[in-house]
């Protein structure tokens, strides 16, 4: 999940899988980057994916324009709406721990307002390596996801002090 390119996109579909989705492969090349769908106590959610690497500390408005794209596209070609997530891994010559927030204030704002939900690929490595450990409840995970307007936000997920000094 900090790989670049299109070395990171599989692993995230993978990852999404391992964490109980169905992911539908890209068909074609450079548009969506892949079709989710995850059933959450008798909901149904579906999203499109747009998965994006960069060197900059920061992401540009393209990722964020593209996933714009790709829920359109949804519409059209499928008929359906789509919520739109990106998932990206920003300032990848960097140490995790010595990257800065990989979005713009008005990329925040924009992805808000746009509906999409944006995390970063660090972020979903965590919620797998807490699945793994049995420390996460997937449906608040997916529901989280699916239901978040701008970026998502894995505090909620973390271990509580009382669990960290257990250890």
């Amino acid at each position: 999940l900090y790989e670049r390119e299109y070395a990171l996109e599989p692993v995230v579909r993978d990852i999404l899988r391992q964490l109980g989705a169905v992911v539908e492969e890209p068909v074609e090349k450079n548009k969506e980057d892949g079709w989710i769908t995850i059933q959450v106590a008798g909901t149904t959610y579906e999203g499109v994916l747009e998965i994006k690497s960069a060197k900059s500390d920061q992401f540009n408005e393209e990722g964020r324009r593209q996933v714009g794209e790709w829920k359109e596209r949804g519409i059209e070609m499928r008929g359906k709406i789509y919520k739109g997530i990106f998932i990206g891994n920003s300032a990848v010559t960097k140490e995790v721990d010595d990257r800065p927030d990989a979005f713009s204030d008005s990329w925040k704002r924009a992805a808000k307002l746009s509906q999409i939900c944006a995390m970063k690929s660090e972020d979903l490595f965590y919620i797998f390596i807490l699945h793994k450990a049995g420390k996460v409840n997937l449906d608040d995970f997916w529901t989280k996801l699916f239901t978040t307007d701008g970026i998502f936000d894995r505090k909620p997920f973390m271990p509580k002090k009382a669990e960290k000094n257990e250890k």
